[in-house]
């Protein structure tokens, strides 16, 4: 039996689900209307009560600030953070191998800005690169290199592919 309930099968038993399930995270699809923010609200507000820290995202509605009464009552600190002021540095790799990280970092950017595939040789060797100025590779954890730093690395380079380093500047400048 798990910790969480989810809701009832159709004999009016309880479905639960362990808690450690949403340790790698909770996706959930459903047209508009279909009860996702109800189901967060309810899952959310049973984790209030098991003494644990929860992260919540919510970057279009503002229902997280209904669960402030619950967190006071169950004794837990909930911060609501609004969506525009939460700044995440993708280039900080605290606690983990930076060089695992980069692979990373690069991955995502290539598939999620749709880059070539030759941009990702440029981007590996860019984050490298700010690494060792900003001594991460070294091990200092207190100051990072951010994705601005990447943009300007690729753009003042004269000896890149020029092809990917136009699709690099184009697509990060417009997410930046």
């Amino acid at each position: 039996e798990g910790q969480l309930i989810l809701g009832q099968d159709v004999h009016g038993g309880a479905i639960r689900i362990l808690l450690d399930w949403l340790c790698s995270g909770l996706l959930t699809v459903a047209n508009t209307g279909g009860g996702k923010s109800n189901l967060v609200t309810w899952i959310v507000t049973q984790i209030a009560w098991l003494a644990c820290s929860v992260w919540l995202f919510e970057p279009y509605k503002l229902q997280t600030r209904l669960l402030l009464p619950i967190y006071q009552r169950a004794g837990k600190p909930l911060v609501i953070l609004p969506w525009r002021n939460w700044r995440w540095n993708l280039l900080q790799c605290q606690g983990g191998s930076p060089v695992q990280h980069i692979a990373t970092v690069v991955d995502l950017l290539v598939r999620s800005l749709n880059l070539p595939d030759r941009a990702a040789a440029i981007l590996r060797h860019g984050i490298h690169e700010l690494y060792q100025q900003f001594s991460v590779l070294s091990g200092t954890e207190d100051r990072y290199p951010t994705l601005f730093h990447l943009y300007e690395w690729v753009r003042a380079r004269k000896d890149l592919n020029a092809a990917s380093k136009d699709a690099i500047i184009d697509r990060l400048g417009a997410f930046l």
